[in-house]
């Protein structure tokens, strides 16, 4: 009974810290989420969320996130019905797309 307590309190530690760690876990692989900070004007969210639906014209916006001014806008989209929920990275400087994400799918999904 002990030790198969032990394992299950194990097991939901170890989630629970890649959990809370999934941020710092994924900076391990994701540097595409930096950018080089230039003495120029950012986006607005309007411009940021315009070119981020070029992407996906038929999806809806849920949020747009600015961050530091060496980070990667992320504009996040989210549909219940079919389930999508994606994001697009966009260089705050440019507007160019960097990366896409699929929030549904990868290693921290399992947690």
């Amino acid at each position: 009974m002990g030790l198969a307590t032990g394992i299950v309190v194990f097991i939901v530690a170890i989630t629970g810290c890649c959990w809370a760690f999934r941020e710092e876990i994924e900076s391990l692989y994701d540097d595409y989420k930096k950018v080089k900070p230039h003495n120029a004007p950012i986006l607005t969210p309007t411009e940021a969320r315009d070119i981020a639906e070029t992407v996906f014209p038929n999806n809806t916006v849920h949020g747009t996130v600015f961050k530091k001014a060496d980070d990667a806008i992320e504009v996040i989209f989210y549909d219940a019905q079919p389930e999508f929920y994606q994001s697009v990275f966009l260089n705050p400087y440019t507007g160019k797309v960097i990366q896409v994400d699929d929030h549904l799918s990868g290693f921290l999904l399992l947690f």
